[in-house]
């Protein structure tokens, strides 16, 4: 006999284990079991040994290393480097001749500065005039050169004109003053007026003599101190790098085991976590740190869903035993609870309004609750329209509609009102894992497992009307937070922002090790928490796109000019947004101290 949901299970994990399996039921049933047994165990090694054999190499090519090898071997070059990738590491061990020197705190720099200004000044007392004459920068050489040169004198109009010139100019005015006879004052006008044209120069003068002096004064500072001379923008961009950068988020939240779901208080300033042994714990955030208010261990198994209400007030969850909590936020006291509230474990949950919430288990049966009704009964119940896990919920803000993706590709409707099916989309090649509403409630965005993302106009839920599909992997989780942003979380363990209309990757918001599983949006709408399989709660400070002057996409890495597409979106997928920790290629402080390294000697 053949358990189903086994190979279903088998499916969903690792696909290639499914051809043993098949193999040994085929041969069993056509031959003896024994021979079925055996050709099964045979498969199966021989997919080992082949994996063993052939294990998959990834060779990664570093272009123009060489040359930049030869140059610090060439110049011996001492090389200072923060808060470099490992990788980056490694590759510099490679520089022949060069030491290399890594900072990871300041007292590493400090140490750094003082031995080398130690060394320059015993080098300075041994050294003659001749070496200190060098120290002067051909740049700074001609400007204080030209500064000493002497300055001519200002010429006159009357100084531009020839000595010929200045004759017959004289001798027309003894004419004129003949002819014409002129009185005392009209005699001291032209006077008076030479006198200040001739203050007017020589206070210019002054103020030239001046300037040339403070010139010189300053080129000399700057020739004669070394000191001021090594303490370039290399040591100063280090320096800022080293300083503790502002607390712009909340610490991180760790917990003993994997953590399943997370959620806000819609009210305050409050967080609940929920991990697979069942346990759940709220916490008051803030950006000096967190505080642990309350622990509860109610659920006996895995607690898969949780969630406030909208008003705050319940914290419903849902666990793998089948069942649904609802505690009372205030005094933290289990208030209601439906112990088999489904025959399969409950795998998604969505609290609708202040009274109603819905809920989905594994094998895609919906139920639609009301905690006003006195009979734990399911107020409308659906069964027979999905055949696979129910992944998520949503609705919009007249509660009319639940809108449900689920494990076999499809995205179903259901009226909860007329207590019928809406509509339903075709099956996709690949799960669908979540969805979110965009475009002010009038689209629905849907990730599948294969990276994929499909956008459906709200009420005509049976075919796409546009896609985008730039995802290197599966999007497990989707939160949007503007109403044309979105943010993903994908298996490979980043968190992306996505702009809609146009379609276009805005960047890396965060990252994880392992795969994003839950996110969810502060009350504030600075903070997203992610959770992940290493058992931690990241906050990421998202407030900057809420600046409109802020150019989220702006990269100077060049193209490749035959294969212009792929660079680009290669670049767009790895670029890091301001809540990211990682540093952009571009902006690497490492590539910054080559490039002054090499400027200075070229």
């Amino acid at each position: 006999m053949v358990e189903v949901h086994l190979v279903k299970l088998v499916w969903r994990s690792r696909k290639l284990d499914l051809i043993p399996l098949f193999v040994t039921f085929l041969f069993c049933l056509f031959l003896r079991l024994e021979i079925g047994i055996v050709i099964g165990t045979a498969v199966n090694l021989a997919m080992l040994l082949y994996a063993t054999a052939r294990p998959r190499i990834k060779i990664l090519k570093f272009q123009g290393f060489d040359n930049l090898a030869e140059e610090l071997h060439k110049r011996s070059h001492p090389v200072i480097i923060t808060r470099a990738h490992p990788r980056v590491l490694t590759i510099l061990e490679g520089v022949r001749g060069s030491k290399l020197h890594v900072h990871r705190d300041g007292t590493d720099l400090d140490r750094l500065l003082q031995g080398k200004r130690k060394l320059e000044s015993e080098s300075e007392e041994s050294s003659s005039d001749d070496d200190e004459d060098n120290l002067f920068v051909p740049q700074a050489r001609e400007v204080f050169a030209q500064a000493r040169k002497p300055r001519a004198p200002r010429q006159t109009p009357l100084n531009l004109l020839g000595d010929d010139a200045n004759e017959a100019e004289q001798e027309e005015l003894d004419d004129e003053l003949d002819d014409e006879e002129l009185t005392d004052e009209e005699l001291d006008e032209p006077n008076e007026a030479l006198s200040e044209k001739s203050e007017d120069e020589e206070q210019e003068q002054e103020d030239d003599e001046e300037e040339t002096e403070i010139q010189g004064d300053t080129i000399e500072d700057l020739a004669a101190g070394r000191e001021e001379k090594e303490d370039d923008d290399i040591v100063v961009a280090i320096t800022n790098a080293a300083k503790p950068q502002e607390k712009t988020k909340p610490p991180d939240l760790r917990s003993s085991c994997m953590v399943t779901d997370v959620s806000f208080h819609p009210n305050e300033e409050l967080v609940a976590i929920s991990n697979i042994e069942g346990e759940i714990t709220c916490y008051r955030y803030g950006l000096e740190g967190n505080e642990l208010l309350h622990t509860l261990t109610h659920h006996k198994k895995s607690c898969r869903v949780l969630t406030y209400s909208q008003d705050g007030a319940l914290l419903y969850s849902a666990s793998k035993d089948k069942s649904i909590v609802m505690v009372d936020t205030e005094t933290m006291k289990v208030t209601q609870s439906f112990r088999k509230a489904h025959d399969s474990p409950i795998y998604s949950m969505l609290c609708m309004d202040t009274n109603i919430w819905a809920t989905g288990d594994d094998d895609g049966v919906v139920k639609v609750w009301d905690k006003r009704r006195t009979t734990q009964k399911p107020v409308v119940e659906f069964k027979k329209e999905i055949d696979e896990f129910v992944s998520s919920m949503i609705t919009d803000s007249a509660n009319r509609l639940l809108v449900c993706t689920s494990g076999e590709g499809t995205l179903t409707a259901f009226n909860t009102r007329a207590k019928k099916m809406d509509g339903q989309s075709e099956v996709y090649p690949s799960e669908m894992n979540c969805a979110g509403l965009v475009r002010q409630e009038t689209k629905v965005l849907a990730g599948l497992g294969n990276g994929n993302m499909y956008i459906f106009d709200w009420k005509s839920f049976g075919y796409h009307s546009d896609a985008f599909g730039d995802h290197p992997s599966a999007i497990n989780c989707m939160l949007p937070i503007m109403d044309n942003i979105v943010i993903t979380g994908c298996d490979d363990g980043k968190i992306r922002a996505i702009s809609l209309f146009p379609h276009r990757f805005l960047g890396v918001v965060g990252h994880h090790k392992f795969p994003i599983e839950r996110l969810d949006i502060s009350t504030c709408g600075h903070y997203v928490a992610s959770t992940s399989h290493d058992g931690r709660v990241r906050f990421w400070n998202i407030s900057y796109f809420e600046d409109p002057d802020l150019k989220l996409m702006e990269s100077t890495t060049k193209k490749s000019v035959r294969n212009k597409k792929r660079s680009l979106r290669k670049e767009k997928l790895g670029f890091q947004l301001p809540s990211s920790k990682r540093q952009n290629v571009d902006n690497c402080v490492f590539d910054f101290i080559v490039q002054k390294l090499f400027a200075e000697n070229s």
